[in-house]
């Protein structure tokens, strides 16, 4: 989640793209995946407070053009 916005990415697409996302989810695929865990469903989302909505999009559409 960036500001109120929801999305819901590919972890694998947007790790290529990040070294910070590849550590954020290389982390999380060494633990199982626990019910309520942030990450785990669309009311525990991953917030990123760091970025605004538009640079994140921004981010987005470099990730998914590949």
């Amino acid at each position: 989640q960036v500001e109120n916005a929801l999305f819901k990415v590919h972890a694998t697409q947007i790790s290529r793209m990040s070294i910070a996302f590849e550590e954020m989810f290389s982390v999380g695929t060494q633990l199982p995946l626990i019910e309520g865990m942030e990450g785990s469903s669309d009311d525990r989302p991953i917030i990123i407070p760091e970025l605004s909505m538009n640079m994140f999009e921004l981010f987005l559409s470099v990730a998914y053009s590949r």
